[in-house]
């Protein structure tokens, strides 16, 4: 028998196929994974699609490539999927949401073009379900730290009337929400100090009783 050696690299021979790189692979599973968000597909396995994105946003190296991928291809599906009535199922698109929207100015900006922020903050009302309104007071106090643009696009949205009824949850049941809630609002007349803006500010805040709320913290 004749020994083979190791095929010269110049000889024209084909070579095995390389595997992809990590940040190729994700990009792959990312864009099948948006492609099964359709509000009509079984709750279970929409929870299974939204988690396994939450975990690709948080992967080392590739956040920022997977999050720019994401934007670019799931924005409107993703603002649909908060139609849904599954609570488990909002939860996951929820927390989701939050990944993307983790201190990425660029992330908000689009969810505001698509009007995915009245979508999340709707669930700061006291009737919906503590796990949802949790979800939806770390969105708030997200955008509010994120840069002075991010909050001016979340007062446009209905901000403050989200922020009211955060802070009318039963404090001792509710003690992060409140608290998210008012440094959220410190933050937001910090800001209207600077533009002159914040006697407007108290005006709608009062409209939707605020003072009343407030006056029952510290009785």
């Amino acid at each position: 028998a004749v020994a083979v050696g190791p095929i010269p690299l110049g000889s024209g021979a084909c070579l095995a196929p390389q595997p992809p790189a990590a940040g190729q692979r994700d990009a792959a599973e990312i864009k099948q994974l948006l492609g099964r968000i359709r509000p009509f597909e079984e709750p279970e396995a929409l929870v299974l699609v939204c988690q396994r994105l939450t975990q690709l946003l948080q992967q080392e190296g590739n956040e920022e490539s997977n999050l720019n991928l994401l934007m670019q291809h799931g924005a409107v599906p993703i603002v649909e999927m908060l139609q849904v009535t599954d609570p488990a199922l909002l939860r996951e698109v929820l927390k989701m949401v939050n990944q993307l929207a983790k201190g990425s100015q660029v992330a908000q900006e689009i969810f505001a073009t698509v009007g995915l922020i009245p979508g999340v903050i709707k669930f700061a009302r006291s009737q919906d379900l503590p796990h949802l309104r949790r979800e939806a007071a770390t969105f708030i106090s997200r955008l509010c730290k994120t840069s002075e643009r991010s909050l001016q696009m979340l007062v446009a949205c209905g901000g403050l009337e989200a922020l009211a009824d955060l802070v009318a949850h039963d404090y001792y049941n509710n003690r992060d929400l409140v608290w998210l809630a008012l440094d959220s609002l410190d933050k937001i007349f910090q800001s209207a100090w600077q533009n002159g803006r914040h006697n407007d500010f108290c005006r709608i805040l009062a409209k939707h009783g605020l003072c009343g709320h407030l006056c029952m913290l510290v009785d």
